[in-house]
């Protein structure tokens, strides 16, 4: 064996193991650095702003929907009579509800559906509204 040598089968029984899945895992690496740039990358989050109003009175209002999993209240702010929220969201058709002072209300003025379990939720499709900027 030349002292010199390079190739990868020297290379491997001098330095053993280690160095073959060294190679193994940078080989993989490389494979797909290549292809993540090769590849289209998929398109930022597409989001709209949205102004949720409730106009029906309540001390402390909430909004809930699709567009968080039915898992957060989001708080709304007063002011005068009227509750508002601005809120980013993907393009798509969202339902959601408003919680005022702990009980669960749709807006009637604001378009609405039926749900699978029976509930009447509002919804809003921003499938055409212009995007964050």
């Amino acid at each position: 064996m030349s002292r010199f040598s390079n190739s990868e089968s020297d290379c491997s029984s001098i330095f053993g193991a280690a160095y073959d899945n060294r190679i193994s895992q940078n080989s993989e690496q490389l494979v797909q650095n290549t292809q993540q740039q090769l590849l289209p990358q998929a398109p930022k989050q597409d989001l709209v702003n949205i102004v949720f109003t409730w106009n029906f009175g309540g001390e402390q209002v909430f909004l809930i929907g699709s567009f968080n999993k039915w898992a957060e209240r989001v708080a709304m702010k007063k002011n005068g009579n009227e509750f508002t929220l601005l809120k980013a969201l993907e393009r798509g058709v969202h339902e959601y509800k408003f919680i005022v002072d702990n009980e669960w209300r749709f807006a009637p003025e604001q378009p609405t559906i039926r749900d699978n379990n029976g509930n009447i939720n509002n919804y809003i499709d921003t499938s055409h509204y212009a995007p964050v900027t």
